[in-house]
């Protein structure tokens, strides 16, 4: 039974790094393009475009704009995504369909941009959580949560970035498509400057995601998992000996 179990884990363990080695070297190769995704009368596409209709209320409701539909190539994976903006404020929604044959899974995110490159995204599936983010990049997950409850939890802690952490809102358009992608770039870029990264994707899987999951950004400062902007911004310069001068 031991031994079972043993090769499990260790086929459990080689899936997830090939898994993410895969995806972050795709993206290395700048393997990953966007184009408009537009209503071709296939039921493919009637089934994408039914399913994005309850976010599309909802972000009418709440005073964002329509940004489009696109369609996401990631070497041969695919995912559909429809965005809103904000109309006053640099604040996203995104919907995400992956796999586009069951439109019913996938994610959401709300993202709020703020000044100094400090953001915030707050998303409603675990899975979002699994990779790390560039410092000042802030990311909480919550699974189950309706729209509204986690617009509620992502506007309060923009008040807490802002109050508590020093973060300022920028006033500014936001192009979704370059956005997006210059974003997924950066991140990958980051994942590939840490050491060993190839081998972290076990411990992303299985316990990063989990520690992470259902704490808000209050309580990840609150543990000690994150330090907030003004905090990043408190490096000392280095003290000269008393004989000489600056």
């Amino acid at each position: 039974m031991e031994t079972v179990l043993t090769v499990l884990a260790l086929a459990a363990f080689i899936l997830v790094v090939v898994a993410a080695t895969t995806v972050t070297e795709t993206l290395a190769q700048r393997n990953l393009r966007m184009e408009p995704f537009e209503d071709d009368g296939s039921v493919m596409a009637a089934r994408l475009f039914r399913a994005m209709e309850p976010f599309h209320q909802w972000a009418e409701q709440n005073g964002f704009a329509f940004a489009g539909c696109y369609l996401v190539k990631m070497g041969s994976h695919k995912a559909f995504i429809s965005a809103w903006c904000h109309v006053d404020r640099p604040t996203l929604l995104c919907r995400y369909s992956i796999p586009l044959s069951r439109p019913s899974q996938g994610g959401t995110d709300i993202a709020t941009d703020f000044a100094d490159d400090v953001s915030l995204t707050s998303c409603d599936v675990k899975g979002g959580l699994f990779n790390p983010k560039p410092p000042k990049h802030y990311h909480q997950g919550f699974a189950g949560l309706t729209l509204d409850e986690l617009w509620s939890r992502h506007v309060e802690m923009e008040d807490y970035l802002m109050d508590v952490g020093g973060a300022r809102l920028v006033s500014r358009q936001i192009d979704f498509a370059n956005g997006f992608v210059d974003a997924c770039r950066k991140e990958n870029q980051y994942i590939r400057s840490l050491p060993l990264w190839f081998l972290r994707g076990p411990y992303w899987f299985f316990v990063r995601q989990n520690l992470l999951h259902n704490k808000s950004i209050r309580q990840q400062h609150e543990k000690g998992m994150i330090k907030l902007p003004n905090e990043l911004k408190q490096v000392k310069p280095p003290q000269l000996p008393n004989n000489r001068k600056a």
